[in-house]
């Protein structure tokens, strides 16, 4: 029998209606993994201890940063195993808090106002919520390390609860996993510096 071409098949790979649909998902995954690897991270902010500056339940973008760029002022993600958090604890390791204390620095409880001292002299800081401290301290942020509160200083677990933990209740600038520069859900805001 003669072929006549009429039930020859042909196997086509996929066509440019395919690619139209392919490369630009492509494009976004690519753009997606980036922007995770080198730019930042989301996490999930889990108690009201940064209020009113975040809320329980807010996923923030945090950007990784070198530890030469931690500042007074910054809201980061840190990881606290080894001086906050107990070893084998189920509990989450990372937390978000202020960074009020920087190496070297004697961070005090509190001046005839109640404001945090460094070095004597007191901070301003409009973002705090709360004004029990909590009783006095005082502590030297050693070298290579930083003290951090909650904005909630009512309702925040932090440095200051932690003195008797391994490096005086500091942690180390490099389990800071990044600095928190927006909210991203709920619709978005952007988390700034304090002036000054």
């Amino acid at each position: 029998m003669a072929d006549t071409g009429r039930d020859r098949r042909t196997t086509r790979g996929p066509g440019p209606r395919s690619l139209r649909v392919l490369v630009p998902v492509a494009l976004a995954a690519l753009f997606v993994l980036g922007a995770y690897t080198w730019l930042g991270r989301i996490y999930t902010v889990s108690t009201g201890s940064m209020k009113p500056t975040l809320d329980p339940g807010d996923r923030v973008l945090a950007s990784r940063i070198g530890r030469e760029d931690v500042r007074r002022g910054d809201v980061v993600v840190v990881d606290v195993r080894g001086t906050w958090a107990q070893r084998g604890s189920d509990d989450d390791p990372t937390v978000v808090k202020r960074v009020v204390g920087l190496p070297g620095e004697r961070v005090a409880c509190c001046d005839d106002l109640g404001r945090v001292t460094i070095d004597g002299r007191p901070l301003d800081e409009p973002y705090v919520d709360g004004g029990d401290l909590g009783g006095t301290f005082e502590a030297v942020v050693p070298e290579g390390r930083l003290w951090l509160m909650g904005d909630d200083r009512d309702d925040s677990v932090d440095s200051r609860d932690h003195v008797g933990s391994p490096g005086g209740g500091s942690v180390p600038v490099e389990a800071v996993l990044g600095r928190v520069v927006a909210v991203w859900w709920p619709p978005a805001r952007v988390v700034g510096r304090p002036a000054g």
